[in-house]
C-alpha cells in the first residue's frame, strides 16, 4: 500500500480494514485530499465517505479530486451556528480555538479570520450519511476542538467501527485527551492503539479486529511512503532524461565520426588532384586565368606583374647558378653593372624569394600579399623580442 498520512495512521487502518470492499469513512478536519490524508489510500481502493473541511482552499481541492465523496465546507462543534475561525492557509492548523491560533501566530504563521458555519457531528451524520451505511472509520483532527466534536455525537446511534482522534495539542507532544477519552470508553469503545499523536478506539462489537490494531506499522504491512514514491518517480524521470541525453551524445559522436571521415576523404581526394598529371599540365592555364581574367584594381595588377617578373628573374638566377660556366660568365658581366648586381642580390635575399617557395598554385595574388604581410609581422615581432 501507499501511505499518505502524517503518522502512518492509514497503515494501521488498512491493516484492520483492507478486506472490506467499498467501505465508508468520515473525516472531520480532512485538510488536503492527498498530503497528510488518512483517507487517500482508501479512496484509491474504491472507498468513499464524508470530508469536512472549513478551509476554502482545501475544500476546493477536495471537490476537485474527490468526486465520489461528500465534501462539506464547515466546522464541527458542540453547538450549531456560526463562529469566527482562524485560517492558516496551506497548513492543517486552522482552528476555532483563539488561544491555539495565537500560539501559531507567535510561531510565524500568517493568519486570517473568517466566519464559518458550525454543525454538530450528530446533525452532520443525520443529514449526510446514507441510510443503513456503516461507518468503518471516523477520523477527528480539529486542532484543539476534539472534545466538543466527540460530545456532539450520539454514540449509541452511530457506531463507527474505529475512531481515530488526535490526542495531543497542536504541534506538540502534550497529551490532551483527558476531557473526552472517558466519553468513548463509556460508550463501548476499547482503546486499541496509541501512536504518539493519535488514539485509536475500536467499537466493542468489532473486537475481532483488536489483534490487527496491536502493533505499530512494520515490515509485514508492506507499505511505501507517498513522498518516497514521488522521489523515486522524479529520480526515474531524471534517469530517463540522462538516458536520452546519452543517446543524443552518441548520435552526435556518430555524426562527428562520419563528418571527420568525410573530411578526410575530401582532403585525400584534394591531394590526389593536386598531385595528378592533369593538374600540373593545366597549371599555366590557371595562372593565366588568375593573372589576366580576375577582376583586380590597378594596384593589385602592379603587384601581380612585380611578383611575376620577380619569379622569372629568380627562376633564371636559379638555372644560371646550376651551370658553373654560365654562372662565372654572368658574374663577370654583372661586375660591369654594379647597380643591377646589387638589386639582383637584394631581390634574391628578399622575402619575395621565400614567398615563391610557399605560394601554392591555388593561392591568389591577394592571398599571397596577405601571407607576406603576416610573415613580415611575425619577423618584426621576433626582432622586438
Amino acid at each position: 500500500m501507499i501511505s499518505y498520512s502524517q503518522n502512518l495512521e492509514d497503515v494501521i487502518l488498512w491493516r484492520a480494514l483492507k478486506d472490506i470492499k467499498n467501505g465508508f469513512y468520515v473525516d472531520v478536519g480532512a485538510a488536503w485530499p492527498e498530503e497528510h490524508s488518512v483517507t487517500k489510500t482508501f479512496y484509491d481502493n474504491g472507498w468513499k465517505g464524508i470530508n469536512v473541511e472549513p478551509n476554502v482552499r482545501h475544500y476546493n481541492r477536495l471537490v476537485s479530486e474527490r468526486e465520489r465523496d461528500i465534501n462539506l465546507q464547515m466546522a464541527v462543534g458542540e453547538r450549531a451556528g456560526n463562529l469566527e475561525m482562524t485560517i492558516f492557509s496551506d497548513t492543517g492548523l486552522s482552528t476555532l480555538v483563539p488561544e491555539i491560533a495565537d500560539i501559531h501566530s507567535q510561531n510565524g504563521f500568517n493568519r486570517e479570520t473568517v466566519t464559518v458555519p458550525v454543525i454538530t457531528l450528530l446533525e452532520l451524520l443525520e443529514a449526510n450519511l446514507p441510510a443503513h451505511q456503516p461507518i468503518h472509520f471516523l477520523k477527528i483532527d480539529v486542532e484543539g476542538l476534539e472534545e466538543q466534536v466527540i460530545k456532539s455525537c450520539d454514540w449509541e446511534r452511530f457506531r463507527p467501527w474505529i475512531v481515530v482522534v488526535e490526542a495531543t495539542l497542536p504541534l506538540s507532544q502534550a497529551e490532551s485527551y483527558e476531557g473526552w477519552d472517558h466519553i468513548l470508553i463509556s460508550s463501548g469503545y476499547i482503546l486499541a492503539y496509541v501512536d504518539g499523536l493519535n488514539r485509536f478506539y475500536l467499537a466493542s462489537e468489532h473486537s475481532e479486529l483488536l489483534p490487527k490494531l496491536k502493533y505499530p506499522p512494520n515490515v509485514f504491512d508492506e507499505y511505501v511512503l507517498s513522498k518516497q514514491m514521488k522521489l523515486e518517480a522524479k529520480l526515474h524521470g531524471h534517469q530517463q532524461e540522462i538516458k536520452e541525453l546519452n543517446q543524443e551524445i552518441s548520435t552526435l559522436q556518430s555524426n562527428l565520426a562520419v563528418a571527420e571521415q568525410s573530411s578526410e576523404d575530401f582532403h585525400r581526394r584534394l591531394r590526389d588532384i593536386y598531385s595528378s598529371t592533369s593538374w600540373k599540365i593545366t597549371k599555366p592555364i590557371r595562372f593565366i586565368k588568375r593573372f589576366f581574367f580576375e577582376k583586380t584594381s590597378r594596384q593589385q595588377l602592379i603587384i601581380r606583374i612585380k611578383v611575376f617578373i620577380r619569379k622569372i628573374i629568380l627562376r633564371c638566377i636559379s638555372i644560371i647558378s646550376k651551370n658553373q660556366e654560365i654562372s662565372l660568365l654572368s658574374k663577370r658581366l654583372l661586375n660591369r653593372f654594379p647597380i643591377i648586381k646589387q638589386r639582383l642580390i637584394r631581390m634574391q635575399k628578399s622575402s619575395f624569394s621565400s614567398l615563391s617557395h610557399y605560394q601554392s598554385d591555388s593561392m591568389s595574388i591577394r592571398a599571397s600579399q596577405i601571407y607576406q604581410d603576416i610573415k613580415q609581422a611575425v619577423e618584426n615581432n621576433k626582432k622586438d623580442k
